[in-house]
């Protein structure tokens, strides 16, 4: 095993600054969502460009800057990257909060989206060095499961503010702030307070294979395309999710409030709770069924979980046209539980389908697909449907059942077929002990 002088008890406790650093991130990326209201109100937009504002505004430099900042991480110290970043997502998390107007609310998630790329390929770079094939399953899905923690708890707490804060706002250094700016600006500190934690990290030692040239853009893209029919697969699968998932979360605040006249401050914190439920049990039992298929030995075992978790996706995909707030409540955690599934499985998977030196470049440009179909589109995509085909935003709940319908049927064809190709060798794909 690799970095062997590495104490065990080290490996987690890098691990659980990683989680800590991507739960920030997640309370940052998902708090337009608790304040779709305000923000409609206090800048006079439409569905669509909120669904901008929260989707194509943060994917589109998030899954840009990812690729540059992947090649970066195959080169650069991790530890000083992740640094940078969460300093700067953090200041840019507190900047909506004196924003004027719309442009600026953009200009701000633009920045937002710049910062957090740089975490996640440096983070799962640095679990794949830190820890050995059988524990990395676990070890992902635990990373993963903080992301998603990140994204419910963004809902509790942004829920809970908009309750407790006086409706007149509060006054901070002379200055009044809406309590939808002051949602902006408490996240933010809370996520400058976890900067310092980022330089416990040590940076271990990289081992390179003596028979190439080093980290090289034109051999990981000769590679990935010598092995496109897996590697693309996966990757077009987890963006699909990733659509179902973001333009489901975007949404599920107000979806409540228009179908069941359920208000975002008591709606959020329980869709919080379930996102962090799901986001719990999802990435373990992805992990442990991982790790466990591994065990015996069978090719396809990372591949599995893909499918095991379109299977799902695919009944619960009619939440949103349920009579019942508690039954479309019910097969909404069902979905999201889907998502986790598959979601908190993919890096692993690329991670070991790639030698050592690929594997910042190659999880950044599964970020790339991931950011511009998944987080970019998701949000933006359900009222579109509503405006150009439903022609009314009371259609909410159709366009959310056309989104995650369709790309279920896609995925669970996509990961059926992989997990044919991976099981029968027809890829010569090394998959890693």
């Amino acid at each position: 095993m690799k970095n062997q002088g590495l104490r065990s008890s080290y490996k987690w406790y890098v691990l659980a600054v990683l989680c800590l650093l991507t739960l920030s991130s997640g309370l940052d990326r998902q708090l337009p969502t608790i304040l779709v209201g305000p923000l409609k109100e206090r800048f006079l937009i439409s569905d669509t460009q909120y669904g901008m504002l929260q989707g194509i505004a943060f994917a589109l430099t998030y899954s840009i800057f990812a690729v540059p900042f992947g090649i970066l991480v195959d080169r650069s110290n991790r530890r000083n990257i992740i640094a940078v970043g969460v300093l700067a997502w953090s200041c840019l998390t507190i900047a909506p909060a004196f924003a004027t107007s719309f442009t600026q609310l953009v200009i701000f998630r633009l920045g937002v989206g710049i910062g957090e790329a740089i975490l996640a390929p440096a983070a799962y770079s640095l679990i794949t060095e830190y820890f050995e094939p059988r524990l990395r399953g676990r070890a992902a899905g635990i990373y993963y499961m903080s992301m998603a923690v990140g994204s419910g708890a963004s809902l509790i707490v942004g829920g809970l503010l908009l309750r407790e804060l006086p409706p007149r706002g509060i006054i901070l250094a002379g200055q009044a702030f809406a309590p939808w700016q002051a949602v902006f600006l408490f996240t933010g500190l809370s996520g400058l307070l976890v900067v310092a934690l980022t330089t416990t990290i040590r940076e271990p030692a990289r081992v390179v294979a003596t028979d190439t040239a080093g980290p090289s853009v034109k051999r990981t893209f000769h590679y990935m395309w010598r092995h496109r029919a897996v590697l693309g697969r996966i990757s077009l699968a987890s963006a699909l999710m990733a659509m179902v998932g973001y333009g489901t979360s975007a949404w599920l605040p107000a979806y409540f409030e228009r179908k069941f006249s359920i208000p975002p401050s008591h709606s959020g914190p329980l869709i919080g709770l379930m996102f962090i439920a799901t986001s719990m049990v999802g990435p373990l039992l992805g992990g442990w069924l991982s790790d466990s298929w591994a065990g015996r030995g069978r090719r396809d075992a990372r591949f599995r979980v893909l499918f095991v978790a379109f299977v799902v996706l695919l009944p619960a995909s009619f939440w949103a046209l349920m009579p019942w707030a508690w039954l479309s409540f019910a097969l909404c955690t069902m979905l999201m539980f889907a998502i986790a599934l598959l979601q908190s499985s993919v890096p692993l998977v690329l991670q070991e389908a790639v030698p050592d030196d690929m594997r910042g470049q190659v999880v950044a440009l599964q970020y790339l697909v991931l950011g511009l179909v998944g987080i970019g589109f998701g949000p933006a995509i359900v009222p579109m449907i509503n405006s150009y085909i439903f022609g009314s935003e009371s259609m909410l709940h159709w366009s959310l059942t056309f989104v995650a319908l369709s790309a279920g049927a896609i995925g669970f064809w996509l990961c059926r077929s992989l997990v044919q190709i991976v099981r029968n060798a027809a890829d010569d794909i090394p998959m890693q002990a």
